[in-house]
């Protein structure tokens, strides 16, 4: 995560903002590294610390990619709404507000909204180069 954030950044330097939104993703990427290296039940506060960084500072950083990347406006959307959805989940988390989903529906509604995302965005890349490969080789010939 952290580094294709600096990798796909170099394809996206549009503005301050695609800079802040992709940093914000690699900052998630540590985290999530810290959250592995740190179970729960070893060092608690190395996990929450790295916890936070993909459930709240990636989520934001979702919101602002889909505000200042330019991309179709339902991929945009779709971005926007996947960070907003996540940090409201997060909201509902952090104040032990579980409902029918327990603790850990809830911190999977916080996480995978993003991870989501993540999979989605590689297919888009994905098809935006293969048509133009397509487009390229179609006119050396």
């Amino acid at each position: 995560m952290t580094l294709g954030s600096v990798l796909i950044y170099q394809e996206f330097k549009q503005n301050q903002r695609t800079f802040i939104g992709f940093s914000c993703m690699a900052l998630a990427g540590l985290g999530t590294i810290i959250v592995g290296l740190f179970p729960e039940n070893t060092v608690s506060q190395l996990h929450i610390l790295g916890a936070t960084l993909p459930f709240l500072i990636g989520n934001i950083g979702l919101v602002v990619l889909g505000l200042s990347l330019n991309i179709p406006r339902i991929f945009r959307y779709y971005t926007i709404l996947s960070g907003g959805v996540a940090l409201i989940a997060l909201a509902f988390f952090y104040t032990n507000h579980y409902g029918s989903l327990g603790i850990g529906g809830t911190e999977r509604v916080v996480a995978y909204p993003q991870t989501i995302w993540l999979i989605v965005f590689g297919i888009y890349l994905s098809k935006s180069r293969f048509k133009t490969l397509l487009n390229n080789f179609s006119s050396a010939t």
